[in-house]
This record gives C-alpha cells, structure tokens and sequence, in this order.
C-alpha cells in the first residue's frame, strides 16, 4: 500500500508530464517560422536523406535533420522508433498487431522485429501516464 505521499508524488509527476507535453514545441527557422506543438505530431518518416513531420491536421512539414537527432530531441515526449524509418508519438497508438502500429487516424506504420520490444514498452509507458 502506498502512502499518501508517495501517490501524491506520483499523481504530481503525471501531471506535468502532461503539462510539458501540451506546452512543449519545436521552434526551428529551418523548418518553419511557426512553432509545431509536438501533440500536434503523429509520426516523423526518413526518406531521401530529410525528414518528414506528419501532424495531425494532414500537413507534412520537410526537414534536413536525421531520424536519430529527431529520436533524441523527442524520446522524452513519449516518441519511439517502431521502424528504421519512422518515429512514432505514442499517444497516437492505437493497436500493434503482429508487424504494424495503428494510429488513431487509421494509418498503419511498419513494425519491425527488431524495434517491437522498445516500441511496445514505450507505448504502455505512454499510455500509464496518461491515465
């Protein structure tokens, strides 16, 4: 059983890891003059050396960084690399089955075995802190 300051303590740390997340942005001139919300983005993809940001308003916002400084700057936001080539805000997971992460606009993303352990811990570490 846990005592009344050690689940106050842990109902404080949910609530600003929710707080930092609904604040926290991404203000890059390189990208865009405007700032991107990170709870606005559903997935990062690598392809033809830039990156592309997919939000969820359909846009997709072209980058020169790679996946792995993407990976670095967003770990902490509850993103997770489920394939080589894509990084994935877990708050968007919907389901995993067997070799695909579905979102909850009803795109499917790859994924592969050797991402599949992490991806899954990250996404149920995602979903705990929001409840």
């Amino acid at each position: 059983m846990l005592s009344s300051q050690e689940q106050f303590n842990i109902n404080l740390k949910r609530v600003v890891h929710e707080y930092s997340f609904d604040t926290a942005s991404i203000l890059d001139k390189k990208i865009s003059r405007k700032r991107i919300l990170l709870k606005d983005i559903l997935y990062i993809e690598y392809y033809d050396r830039h990156s592309y940001i997919k939000l969820t308003n359909k846009q997709r916002i072209v980058t020169p960084y790679s996946l792995g400084y993407w990976e670095n700057k967003l770990k902490p936001y509850s993103f997770s690399q489920c394939y080589r080539s894509y990084l994935v805000n877990c708050r968007f997971v919907a389901d995993i089955k067997q070799d695909y992460v579905f979102l909850l606009n009803e795109e499917h993303i790859p994924l592969s075995r050797g991402f599949k352990k992490s991806f899954i811990n990250s996404w149920l570490e995602s979903v705990e802190n929001q409840l």
